[in-house]
Order: structure tokens, then C-alpha cells, then sequence
């Protein structure tokens, strides 16, 4: 009897075995998180760029390895950054068509950055929330970083412009380096990581000016007169 249950311990034993070798661990999911979904797929007010190739389809250059100039990289059919004579780069994704902004008028601002040159990771996005920035064109002190300053003056209500900071000019155009003055004008991250984000790349001195770069969305909502 022992003899017996024995053996069919053992048969038992096997068959486990058998099963076991049988069945095939599932395929891994796939990977679909890539550094142009990062950088293409999370801009603000999507329906706006899905309508317009010209602006969704821009990229960075990833193989640029000693500029920032997304001109270098466009795609049959895209439209180019014209220059402006601080060297910010500007495209109008969206043309206004309400008043038109002038030193001295309130402006309300939804925008949208990212660490364009590095990762491309969000800074903030206040599209569909209570933080959008408020501040006076031309005031004195100003109240908004020069690039904020010369993308939205001269636009009209409704508008949406890009904007892309070259990392060479980061503190000519954006913010200082010296970080008890960084977020003395606007806008100032409201999100603890995306004010982290930046801070690492404009703190990190082992990155290259091009690393540095910063691109911004900017809708013009309201001037109030």
C-alpha cells in the first residue's frame, strides 16, 4: 500500500511539473510612453493643434548637439519660429480676434511650459483651472519675465502663441538664475514638481545652453481696460 501512494506521489509530482512547463508567462505590455509623446502629446488645448499640422507636428532636434533652433527640424508642410530681435522665437498657432493687447492693460493668460530642451517635462498647464496669470503689460517693476512681456504685447484676445526660449538666453529672456529673484515676475508654477522641473534645469550646470531651452504656450483670454 505504502509502495502504491508513493508512486502516485511521484505521478502527481510530474504531471504538476508537465502543467507548469505548459503554461507561457504573458507578453509584456507595450511600450508606448516615448520622449515624442512627451513633447507632442501634452500641450494644452488639443483641438486647437490636432486642426493645424503645421504646429503639431513640430519637434525637437534631438540630433542638434550644440543649438536650440526648432527651425533645424521641421517637417514638410510646418511652419518656422520667425525671430524676434531678442532672439525669442515666436508661431502664432491661432490667430485672435479680439482686441488687441497695449502697454499698460491688464491681460489674462492661460499658459502652458515645458522643459523643452531637456526631457520635456511639464512646468504647469492652468487650461481648465483657477490659476491663470494675471499681470500688467509694461509696468513697472514688471510683473511678467521679458519673454511673457514681448509674446503677449500686440496680440489679440483669443489668440494663442508659442513661444521657445533658447537656453543661451535663458536669463535674458526668462528667468534669473540668482533663485531668491527667479519667481519675482510671473508666471510661477503653482505645482510643486513642475517648479522643480525647472529650477533642476536652470540650476544644473552640467547641461549645455541647448538643454536649457524652455517652450511655452500662451491663449490670451481677457484685456481688461
Amino acid at each position: 500500500m505504502r509502495i502504491m501512494m508513493k508512486n502516485q506521489g511521484l505521478a502527481n509530482q510530474d504531471l504538476s511539473k508537465r502543467r507548469t512547463r505548459d503554461i507561457k508567462p504573458p507578453p509584456p505590455p507595450p511600450t508606448t510612453t516615448t520622449r515624442r509623446h512627451l513633447a507632442l502629446g501634452t500641450f494644452i488645448w488639443g483641438s486647437v493643434f490636432a486642426s493645424s499640422s503645421s504646429s503639431s507636428s513640430l519637434a525637437l532636434d534631438s540630433e542638434c548637439a550644440s543649438c536650440s533652433d526648432s527651425n533645424s527640424s521641421l517637417q514638410p508642410g510646418d511652419k518656422a519660429f520667425r525671430v524676434s530681435n531678442t532672439g525669442l522665437r515666436v508661431l502664432d498657432v491661432k490667430e485672435g480676434k479680439g482686441d488687441q493687447a497695449s502697454k499698460g492693460q491688464v491681460v489674462v493668460l492661460d499658459w502652458s511650459g515645458y522643459t523643452a530642451g531637456y526631457q520635456a517635462k511639464r512646468i504647469d498647464n492652468t487650461s481648465g483651472t483657477d490659476n491663470q496669470f494675471v499681470f500688467t503689460l509694461g509696468a513697472d517693476p514688471p510683473q511678467a519675465i521679458p519673454a511673457f512681456e514681448e509674446a503677449v504685447l500686440g496680440m489679440r484676445q483669443g489668440g494663442v502663441r508659442r513661444v521657445e526660449i533658447p537656453g543661451e538666453l535663458e536669463e535674458a529672456l526668462a528667468y534669473p538664475v540668482q533663485k531668491n529673484a527667479r519667481y519675482d515676475r510671473g508666471p510661477v508654477p503653482f505645482s510643486l514638481g513642475g517648479r522643480r522641473a525647472l529650477d533642476f534645469v536652470l540650476d544644473n550646470k552640467t547641461l549645455k545652453p541647448f538643454n536649457k531651452t524652455l517652450l511655452f504656450d500662451i491663449r490670451l483670454n481677457n484685456i481688461r481696460k
